[in-house]
């Protein structure tokens, strides 16, 4: 019932003021379509001001991170290198969001965001990928169902780092076996149906062309003509150290033919945060620095009408 009252509101347009500067902003729900997004959140460690390999941040940090995904009108955010679930819920989100964590990875899990007055979650699946050296992060397969009644898999990864021979031999193999994983097992957990709509949504540490030429990790999806790479649209880069596009969106046949931008060039989308006020200038930052993450979001958006 909930569910079938929320698609009644999808008419009006809204607008509300931005942080700090007081610019007018469209927030109109976009429930029908969907706006999701892939974001490595930079280690997210709930305690503030963490010492150690965590990024430290303050309390301020944190308010940004959660206006940056709530004022984009985000609906499901795939998430990596968080602290645990604890991570998130010091973001401070309202009820009408909710989360799976992962529990790989040490203490850089996996998670998926979303809007529970959108979204329901079905059922999640850690898939145990290759781990020859390094604490695996074992990919999160989530089943959902959005308000309008359809179905999807959203998988959420973060491939091993580095462009070294070992490291990219690795993430090649990582990616290898996932793709094998969705295609012979995938359809056997959720059903052929469900399993032709896919979305592959994460930190790949990897161009498209591959960051070693040798080990190009994303070929076995970019060969298969029943997996298209959404972010090949991206014009601009997702990591803000490097002049690069290591963070994904890959859609199956299904999947994509619900993407909304399939056919424009500007259908994958970037969010600069590190130039966007309020977000780029903030004061109260740990340090009084702008600390949100050195990876942008990358977005999209699909079409959920049955």
């Amino acid at each position: 019932m909930l569910f079938t009252l929320l698609l009644a509101c999808t008419g009006a347009k809204d607008t509300a003021t931005t942080i700090d500067t007081g610019e007018s902003v469209d927030t109109t729900p976009s429930i029908v379509p969907f706006r999701a997004a892939t974001f490595n959140i930079d280690w997210l460690s709930p305690r503030i001001a963490d010492a150690g390999d965590r990024v430290p941040r303050s309390a301020r940090d944190h308010e940004m991170i959660r206006t940056l995904l709530v004022e984009y009108d985000l609906s499901l955010v795939a998430l990596q290198e968080l602290e645990g679930a604890a991570a998130i819920e010091a973001l401070g989100f309202d009820d009408t969001w909710d989360w799976e964590v992962g529990s790989t990875g040490g203490s850089q899990n996996l998670g998926l965001l979303y809007r529970s007055d959108r979204f329901r979650v079905d059922d999640v699946i850690e898939v145990n990928l290759p781990n020859t050296y390094d604490l695996s992060k074992d990919p999160m397969v989530v089943s959902l169902t959005h308000a309008s009644g359809l179905s999807l898999v959203v998988v959420v990864v973060h491939m091993a780092a580095f462009d070294d021979d070992d490291a990219s031999a690795y993430r090649q193999d990582q990616t290898e076996s996932l793709h094998t994983w969705l295609t012979a097992e995938l359809p056997t957990r959720v059903g052929d149906d469900l399993a032709s709509r896919v979305a592959i949504m994460g930190d790949f540490n990897d161009t498209v062309e591959g960051i070693n030429s040798r080990y190009p990790s994303l070929s076995v999806f970019d060969d298969d003509e029943d997996w298209r790479i959404a972010t090949t649209q991206i014009d601009g880069t997702t990591i803000i150290s490097y002049n690069s596009v290591i963070d994904h969106a890959i859609l199956s046949a299904g999947m994509a033919e619900r993407w909304t931008g399939a056919a424009s060039e500007t259908g994958c989308n970037v969010i600069y945060h590190d130039a966007i006020p309020p977000w780029s200038d903030y004061s109260g930052g740990y340090n009084d620095e702008q600390n949100i993450s050195s990876h942008r979001p990358v977005t999209l958006s699909f079409d959920a009408a049955l």
